[in-house]
């Protein structure tokens, strides 16, 4: 005997298939066929993504939102204009960290802005009579850092002055001023190309007012000097400050106008230049997320050396020792070869390795000679896999927020952009021309310097 399941009611009612629907390729057919349990499967499925991309979404507003937390003027904020466009055109590259106009009588009106945002003064000098961009392109590779750029513009009232042009009486007094201002007479400040950074009292024009000035010619130097004039002030110092100033350059300026050196105070991060290390690894995925936020590791390459995987860290030896960085990819099972560039290296490994009681692990001799590195196309790979890969982002940026991603905290790695990143992310996504633009070519790929002006070559800030 069969016997069968009564149709409910609403199964009575079900729609049957009509003609129409089977001539016209079966698609009614195709709804009513469709299965209670497969249909609640993709529902659930159509869902979960909504549910992701409003998660991203409010992640990124969350995050620009915090950003213009910080700015104390409205006008500078990224986000506050009705017009995304036009704040866009202000992230096109120029030659120089201030858009503000060259004057003698430009230190008063700055003040009047400073008081007014309740910002920091940024004072640059530019006393010789050659351009403000230096000689060497290490130097306008500092002058061009979108980052050092923007902090400038955003967290500061900066003004640039030619000290060889003052003339007249009333010049000759602002001389005086700027001169009590950096604690400078304006024959050294002419002997210098190097900014100065002056902070001044938001509520009074006294003596007594705080100078701080950057101690070699680095973009990290200069953030450096930024980060103790904002915190003297009591204001917030967005991370994507901190990042720039914990970068040391990959390449010091040996321009010959750098020759005056103004050791205002003691720096927290160094600008010697970065040191590499080599670590064979089973899996350079994840190695690159073990090291990302290793104080003292600047960035972190996977690639091949001599076709193993190999995991390429550059680190500030001045932050970070050289045995601490050995014995945190031993204790992490993250090295299955060390490669030491001297014997100090060497002796070093090899004390990390006995009281770790490894016995797997190799030692070898890195020669420059015989191992070539090649990165992986696969670098960064969580970071690749999101849609910040549009944004041009500095070394330690892409190592932390592919770290972040990795371990499920997008809303940690979007907080690490500066609000114009916030802002390129943004309108990569929603705009399809800008999109096309974006996807000409991988940012993430490249440095930011270049990054930033390819995208602006490409016209994305038109």
């Amino acid at each position: 005997m069969i016997f069968s399941r009564p149709k409910s009611k609403l199964e009575n009612e079900r729609p049957r298939a009509t003609g129409a629907d089977k001539d016209g390729g079966g698609q009614g057919m195709m709804r009513i066929r469709f299965s209670r349990g497969r249909k609640k499967a993709v529902e659930k499925e159509e869902n979960d993504k909504v549910r992701m991309r409003q998660s991203m979404k409010s992640s990124m507003t969350t995050t620009l939102d915090s950003c213009l937390s910080l700015e104390c003027d409205v006008n500078d904020a990224v986000c506050c204009l009705s017009d995304d466009r036009e704040e866009l055109r202000r992230c096109k590259p120029t030659f120089s960290v201030l858009s503000c106009e060259e004057s003698s009588l430009g230190v008063c009106m700055a003040e009047e802005d400073a008081l007014r945002r309740q910002v920091p003064l940024l004072m640059v000098m530019r006393g010789s009579a050659s351009k403000w961009v230096p000689l060497c392109d290490a130097c306008s590779a500092v002058l061009t850092n979108p980052l050092l750029a923007e902090a400038a513009e955003a967290l500061f009232s900066p003004v640039l002055v030619d000290t060889t042009s003052c003339k007249g009486v009333h010049d000759l007094q602002d001389l005086g001023r700027m001169e009590a201002l950096s604690g400078r007479a304006p024959k050294d400040v002419n002997a210098s190309p190097l900014p100065l950074l002056a902070i001044t009292s938001v509520h009074a024009h006294t003596s007594d007012n705080t100078i701080y000035t950057p101690h070699t010619w680095t973009s990290a130097a200069i953030a450096t000097a930024m980060i103790h004039a904002r915190k003297a002030n009591n204001l917030p110092v967005p991370p994507y400050l901190n990042i720039l100033a914990e970068e040391t350059p990959l390449t010091k300026c040996t321009c010959t106008k750098q020759t005056h050196h103004l050791p205002a105070f003691n720096p927290p991060f160094s600008d010697a230049n970065p040191t590499h290390a080599f670590f064979a690894v089973h899996c350079t995925t994840a190695a690159e997320i073990h090291f990302a936020n290793l104080s003292g590791v600047i960035d972190t390459e996977a690639g091949f050396l001599n076709h193993h995987k190999t995991l390429m860290i550059t680190y500030d030896s001045k932050r970070l020792s050289y045995g601490k960085l050995v014995h945190h990819a031993i204790s992490h099972d993250a090295a299955n070869t060390v490669y030491f560039h001297t014997n100090d290296q060497k002796a070093v490994a090899q004390i990390n390795m006995m009281n770790a009681r490894v016995s797997y692990t190799r030692l070898v001799q890195f020669d420059a000679a015989e191992h070539t590195f090649v990165k992986t196309v696969d670098r960064k790979h969580y970071l690749r896999n999101t849609i910040i890969k549009s944004v041009p982002l500095s070394p330690l940026q892409k190592a932390r927020a592919n770290a972040y991603i990795a371990q499920g905290q997008f809303h940690e790695a979007t907080r690490l952009l500066s609000p114009r990143q916030g802002l390129i992310l943004r309108l990569s996504q929603s705009n399809k021309s800008l999109t096309d633009i974006v996807h000409s070519f991988e940012p993430v790929d490249v440095n930011i310097q270049t990054a930033w002006f390819m995208l602006s070559d490409a016209g994305f800030f038109d």
